[in-house]
């Protein structure tokens, strides 16, 4: 949908070309094309936020050496060394001999372009761990970052935003999918209303009215959640529990 492929809308509805030639129209469009949203963009809707500060690869793959299984934290960030298949035996986790691993390593430097390969991932491993373990034959590689943005605004006329095209941020937590289901949950039974000519158009405003204050409380908690596993010494302190409060109450009654 790029380029004159760009969907226009007017006062009755968004005509919308396909990848195959074939033209849509409908009477509202909604953008939940991901973080890179063309419906997004091609609405003029602003993206404001911040840039990433950190950029993981995530991965399955073959592995030639056994490595070990572990999650680890350095001064570049976490890491973590799986194995796809395994049992859990009286609460412990058990890998199984062989088979693909999955590999999470936080690369040394932000701000990669393009699909991430698996030379990018042994690459990674190695400033890491001092070897790749002989990976190949990769499933799938990812690569995520702690980048936080959110539309400026959910909706523009007859296009609206759900999910990853209206807020992307760290995956801490695993809250973008919760966020971008309750965001279509929240939209979908509005916009059956309005087709419907059950309510007025008026009701789709309610929708940024509602979720967008959500989003941004989400995009706050990962921020922070990042912040608190930064390997910095400066940081450290606010993950560190404090005394409980019966410690400081007897302290207080032990004073003077």
């Amino acid at each position: 949908m790029e380029g004159e492929r760009a969907p226009q809308q007017d006062d009755t509805g968004v005509d919308v070309q396909l990848s195959d030639g074939q033209s849509l129209r409908a009477e509202y469009l909604v953008g939940c094309d991901g973080g890179r949203s063309l419906v997004r963009k091609a609405a003029g809707i602003e993206l404001p936020g911040w840039d990433p500060t950190i950029s993981s690869l995530i991965a399955e793959v073959g592995m030639a050496e056994e490595p070990e299984l572990e999650i680890r934290h350095d001064a570049i960030g976490v890491h973590a060394l799986g194995k796809v298949e395994y049992e859990i035996h009286d609460g412990e986790v058990v890998y199984k001999d062989g088979g693909p691993g999955r590999v999470m390593v936080t690369e040394q430097h932000v701000g990669h372009t393009g699909e991430p390969t698996l030379r990018d991932l042994s690459e990674a491993l190695i400033v890491v761990y001092g070897t790749d373990y002989g990976v190949h034959s990769a499933t799938w590689i990812s690569r995520f970052t702690d980048m936080t943005r959110q539309a400026a605004a959910y909706r523009h006329r007859r296009v609206l935003l759900a999910g990853d095209a209206a807020h992307v941020h760290a995956p801490d937590g695993g809250q973008g999918l919760n966020t971008g289901v309750q965001d279509a949950v929240n939209l979908g039974w509005k916009l059956a209303q309005v087709v419907k000519r059950t309510s007025p158009e008026s009701l789709l405003d309610t929708y940024h009215a509602e979720r967008h204050s959500v989003a941004a409380r989400v995009l706050r908690n990962t921020m922070a959640a990042v912040a608190l596993r930064r390997p910095d010494e400066r940081t450290k302190p606010c993950a560190t529990p404090w005394p409980s409060s019966s410690r400081w109450t007897s302290r207080a009654n032990d004073s003077p």
